[in-house]
């Protein structure tokens, strides 16, 4: 698969339904549905399906690239998200906190049962690095499956959890390593979200051009606000 090319990806809660619309009426490359983290443990059945619904209406996507977050393969909703979110419109799974290339195998697997059960063109996969294992074994990751076409950091797991200040220059180091892991591997490389306690726009555009420098090709938006910042600092 080729590698995965976008500026800017908005995320979506999925238990957000009123906002989907509003989401894929902007200007990101692409639009990320949520269904983990942030969207509480009661409300996950009932997320799956207001996405799979919105889905389900072509006209709605606007061209956009579609992706989806999942539970981590680890989890009791993993199983149940494949099954709601491996249906067409979808581009892309994004798998949370992967620490091991044996996480992107098992996932890849499954996509491949669903996309011959269901008919489905080719899905691909981008593993999140969030934790201190994922970032050491990032090279095995990186290479584990060709149905993997990029690498994202996940900076408030990987960074808060354990003592880490984002403005400590830490995150240079760690996008340092991931880029060198996607590059060998022929894959993207993707910036996750800005997660300081005082975030601004002049902020959040910093960090997007120390992305860029570092060969990264987009980064999560958090709001629509920052959408015309990735556009503008990313490389089309």
């Amino acid at each position: 698969m080729e590698p995965l090319r976008y500026r800017s990806k908005l995320v979506v809660d999925g238990c957000e339904p009123g906002k989907f619309d509003e989401a894929f009426a902007s200007s990101a490359d692409s639009i990320m549905f949520e269904n983990e983290e942030h969207v509480p443990h009661e409300l996950k059945p009932a997320a799956r399906q207001w996405i799979a619904d919105f889905m389900s209406n072509p006209a709605r996507l606007e061209g956009k690239l579609v992706q989806i977050r999942i539970n981590a393969v680890w989890s009791t909703y993993y199983r149940d998200d494949l099954s709601a979110f491996l249906i067409p419109g979808v581009d892309i799974i994004v798998l949370p906190k992967v620490e091991v290339p044996e996480q992107v195998l098992a996932a890849a697997e499954a996509i491949d049962a669903y996309e011959r059960q269901r008919s489905l063109s080719r899905i691909g996969i981008v593993a999140t690095i969030e934790t201190p294992k994922a970032l050491r074994l990032v090279s095995d990751i990186a290479r584990s499956h060709p149905r993997l076409r990029g690498l994202q950091i996940g900076y408030e797991d990987l960074f808060k959890q354990n003592g880490i200040s984002p403005n400590s220059g830490a995150a240079d180091v760690a996008r340092f390593q991931v880029k060198m892991a996607a590059a060998e591997a022929g894959i993207s490389a993707f910036d996750g979200r800005y997660t300081p306690d005082t975030s601004t726009h002049e902020a959040y555009r910093l960090e997007a051009l120390k992305a860029v420098e570092l060969g990264f090709t987009g980064k999560t938006c958090s709001d629509a606000d920052q959408i015309a910042i990735a556009n503008d600092v990313f490389p089309k």
